[in-house]
């Protein structure tokens, strides 16, 4: 938000001073103190955001790779993670970056040991990756934009940016903690990634404005030296020699021949059939070209006669492709290895350069959104074939985590991730989540509740899953409930075996779990979002509907008997702590109610908190809040009439739903992973 002050120099006192004018200067200091209070008080005031002690997952939005094609180094989550492709069938980790706040949009490896990570409106880090178990952040260059793309010249001492509307930015980094700034270029377009020829051509993807080809023989005066126009939007452009490919969002791919740098003319041109071409990647000979194709997943294109190009086949291991890698034979390097970022969920279109991809990627609940994804996400490491491409290897990363539950006994969580389903994580280093395995469902997971030997998945339009998980390691599928909504929440009362579902738009769900039986629906007005049980009531999440109860007198025939804040926020978590309800209202922030009537419960108090309130723990007199892109925020709740944030969390992604388990908070931040903070 703007600054209302001005930088106008001060001006010099009037002659005029007496006891008003003290009278009035003491008062209009008081007054701002008192605002300044005002607007503080619900804020911690001895320290900034702090960073989770661990994380785990998140979406693989970019990716590089060595030369010798022995490691890949990827953007997951919110970190830099490299991992070791020596054996593809058996990718492991190697080591991760601390935190780094944003989403990964490109990520070049140097010959040397160094990663040049694009960080969009975060500029450009610089990694010492020597130490692959240890990376570093060594250096930054900020920007004024976005840096989306970087390209290395062969001797990785000069790197090129695609820097949105600033265009071409030429860099020295020839002492790699230290970038500095040779030359550039301003586009007309935004300039949203660069690829070089090795001939002193620099070819910039410059959205709506084609491809810009760029002199860069004398780096501090880059030149333009032609264009072409492309009827959509020039995401990406690889070169191998003259031979352009041209990624063109809806239009698909083009193929460019610029040997001719003053007029560039298309020799073919390739529709896709599904997804938006986003990233696109050549083989040397140019007779091959590959395409990150979002939805339409990972394409593998016969090149041979660039006037005719051809799809040879798509890879049935990629659903949702964001990028994409070329490691070609050479310095070691086995064979042409073709590496593919899958963030495994639905992207958003980019309105401009800086959307940031966390909130492109982030669709609330992904309602009604198709499924198109199938197990987890991460990283494929496949290679040519006749057909297309074999799949060689796949490293994996839950990447739309939404929903999750604690077994304390068997040291496990269980995360509900969204298309791939259900995800086991192993907690036996807290701080350090290790995944188990999956099982995939036939809907999209969105959250999941354990009783002592069963779990219930809500499975969004596929209803609900429950598994037999009498070995919590190895759960079982036993049967699917269906539902007529999008199963969002639910709530198991094993006492009674009923099941209660929010539904989203068909309201409440009660199943009976002895039969399978569907005995009631419930209408609501808003969309049912959660449901929270206690003091013999259930609590409805209702979104815009607001905090719906429901008495549970019959608990096979829930009857409202109350509502509030209807229209006031968005009510999206109800945590029930003995006679109080504390609600997490979306833009509204977190109330606090009196439910000694638990029909009509009374306000107590509220506090608006950075972005919005989603989730909600409460543990005597500190609470804990899921605020979206805000992160976690801790709050004393001591007096729930004077609500006050006491502590917070910076993490990426948005964060949703939480659960207490060994001294540790642990956050599902969609996009942005698992999230684990010490308290």
């Amino acid at each position: 938000m703007p600054d209302p002050t001005t930088d106008a120099a001060p001006q010099s006192d009037p002659p005029l001073r007496g006891p008003i004018l003290w009278v009035l200067a003491a008062v209009l200091l008081l007054a701002s103190a008192a605002g300044a209070w005002f607007i503080v008080r619900g804020r911690s005031s001895t320290q900034g955001p702090r960073l989770p002690s661990g994380q785990f997952g998140g979406a693989v939005t970019a990716v590089g790779a060595t030369r010798q094609g022995d490691q890949a180094w990827l953007g997951a989550g919110p970190r830099l993670v490299g991992v070791d492709l020596t054996d593809p069938a058996r990718a492991v980790q190697l080591g991760q970056s601390d935190p780094l706040g944003t989403a990964i949009r490109a990520v070049a490896v140097d010959a040397a040991g160094h990663a040049y990570v694009a960080l969009g409106t975060g500029g450009l880090a610089v990694f010492d990756v020597a130490d692959a178990a240890r990376p570093r952040r060594i250096g930054a260059l900020s920007t004024a934009w976005s840096v989306n793309d970087i390209a290395l010249a062969a001797d990785g001492r000069t790197g090129y940016l695609a820097e949105g509307s600033r265009g071409l930015r030429v860099v020295d980094l020839s002492r790699p903690a230290d970038p500095v700034e040779l030359g550039r270029l301003d586009t007309p377009g935004d300039a949203l990634a660069v690829a070089l020829d090795g001939a002193g051509r620099a070819y910039v993807a410059d959205w709506g404005t084609g491809v810009r080809i760029v002199d860069v023989k004398d780096p501090k005066a880059p030149t333009e030296m032609g264009w072409i126009d492309t009827p959509g939007e020039a995401a990406d452009v690889a070169a191998a020699g003259t031979l352009l490919l041209v990624a063109d969002r809806l239009e698909g791919v083009r193929l460019v021949d610029a040997a001719d740098p003053a007029a560039p003319r298309e020799l073919g041109r390739l529709a896709l059939t599904a997804g938006s071409a986003e990233r696109v990647a050549l083989q040397a000979d140019g007779r091959r070209g590959y395409v990150a194709a979002q939805d339409g997943g990972l394409l593998a294109l016969d090149l041979a006669d660039p006037a005719r190009p051809r799809l040879l086949g798509r890879s049935a291991d990629v659903k949702v492709a964001m990028d994409l890698a070329l490691v070609e034979p050479a310095g070691g390097a086995p064979e042409l290895r073709v590496l593919a970022a899958d963030v495994g969920t639905n992207v958003a279109p980019a309105r401009d350069s800086r959307a940031d991809l966390w909130t492109r990627m982030h669709l609330w609940g992904v309602e009604g959104a198709p499924k198109v994804a199938a197990g987890l996400a991460g990283l494929l490491i496949a290679r040519p074939a006749p057909d297309g491409l074999e799949t060689l290897g796949l490293y994996f990363s839950p990447s739309l985590i939404e929903g999750l539950a604690a077994d304390p006994e068997a040291g496990l969580l269980y995360l509900a991730d969204g298309h791939a389903g259900l995800v086991l994580v192993d907690l036996a280093q807290a701080d350090a989540p290790r995944l188990i395995g999956s099982i995939d469902s036939a809907g999209v997971a969105h959250d999941v509740k354990l009783t002592a030997d069963r779990a219930y998945l809500a499975d969004g339009p596929e209803g609900v899953v429950e598994l037999d998980r009498s070995d919590p390691r190895a759960p079982r599928p036993l049967r699917t409930l269906d539902t007529p909504g999008e199963a969002m929440g639910l709530e198991v009362d094993v006492a009674n075996q009923l099941l209660y579902v929010a539904d989203g738009n068909a309201g409440v769900i009660t199943i009976d779990l002895a039969t399978g039986e569907r005995l009631q629906q419930l209408d609501t007005p808003g969309y049912s979002w959660d449901i929270a049980l206690g003091l013999g009531h259930a609590f409805v999440s209702d979104r815009k509907g607001g905090l719906r109860i429901l008495s549970l007198a019959d608990p096979r025939q829930p009857r409202e008997v109350g509502k509030l804040l209807e229209g006031a926020g968005e009510v999206l978590d109800v945590a029930v702590v003995g006679s109080r309800l504390w609600v997490s209202g979306g833009p509204a922030g977190v109330q606090a109610l009196d439910a000694t009537d638990p029909a009509a419960p009374k306000l107590m108090g509220s506090l608006i908190v950075d972005d919005r309130a989603i989730g909600m723990l409460v543990d005597g007199d500190r609470a804990w809040v899921a605020a979206g892109s805000a992160g976690l925020r801790q709050l004393d709740i001591s007096d729930p009439a004077r609500l006050r944030e006491t502590g917070a969390w910076q993490m990426p992604g948005a964060a949703e739903r939480l659960v207490y388990l060994k001294d540790r908070i642990f956050v599902a931040a969609e996009m942005g992973g698992l999230q684990v903070v010490r308290p």
